[in-house]
């Protein structure tokens, strides 16, 4: 549900948002209205994109990665991209600074967002914060991968999701189900990136002519891992 938000004289100066394309700025006008009383709010790129721009052809996904990079001046992005129990959200940085929600609105019933890595000014910081908050649907990294490198299997609303993003309608129980009982091992090696596997189920399966599934699952592990044991 939509709700009124202050907007100060300082925005339309902000150097940081000056460097970002007009749209994208007034979608961060417009996840002010999105966000519940902490500054936090679902991170759904279609919605949003029903919500804010519903007469317009803008591309959400990238704002939102636009939003999540470390600015220059602070070392801090605007949003903060992170998943919880398979559920993805935002937090508005700074809401706090920014906004006076009405003492009568409720509470957040979103689970806060663990803490942003700020590196001013630096390429790394603009690396770590992209690698924990920006990739959700790039196959590149995901919000429930955390810096140290350790993986976390995916729900399977994860990776449906996901597999939206990319214009596959994939079964994530399914999937989650066949690499559970492989403990998420792609061969013989443990499994580093979930995207990638939905990226090459998707490509099997246009690829499959007259397999099973089963078959068509054995087939793409043997050939992935015969891939890895080349490199």
């Amino acid at each position: 549900m939509a709700r009124i938000r202050y907007i100060k004289p300082d925005f339309f100066k902000d150097d940081d948002l000056a460097h970002l394309p007009f749209e994208t700025r007034l979608f961060f006008a417009g996840l002010w209205g999105m966000a519940d009383k902490a500054g936090r709010l679902e991170d759904r790129p279609a919605r949003l994109k029903a919500e804010i721009f519903p007469y317009d052809a803008v591309d959400v996904e990238k704002c939102l990665k636009q939003l999540a990079v470390n600015k220059a001046n602070s070392g801090q992005p605007f949003i903060n991209r992170y998943a919880t129990d398979g559920q993805r959200y935002i937090q508005i940085v700074n809401w706090d600074k920014h906004q006076k929600p009405h003492h009568t609105e409720r509470e957040s019933k979103i689970p806060p967002a663990p803490p942003l890595v700020k590196e001013k000014g630096t390429e790394k910081g603009k690396e770590n914060q992209l690698k924990a908050s920006t990739e959700l649907s790039n196959g590149e990294g995901t919000v429930k991968e955390p810096l140290n490198g350790r993986f976390a299997p995916p729900s399977p609303q994860d990776v449906c999701q996901y597999g939206e993003s990319i214009g596959y309608n994939i079964d994530g129980q399914q999937f989650c189900d066949f690499y559970e009982s492989k403990g998420w091992m792609v061969g013989k090696n443990k499994m580093k990136n979930w995207q990638a596997a939905v990226r090459t189920w998707k490509k099997r399966d246009k690829e499959s002519r007259g397999e099973t599934i089963d078959e068509q699952i054995d087939r793409v592990m043997r050939e992935e891992s015969e891939r890895k044991a080349q490199k």
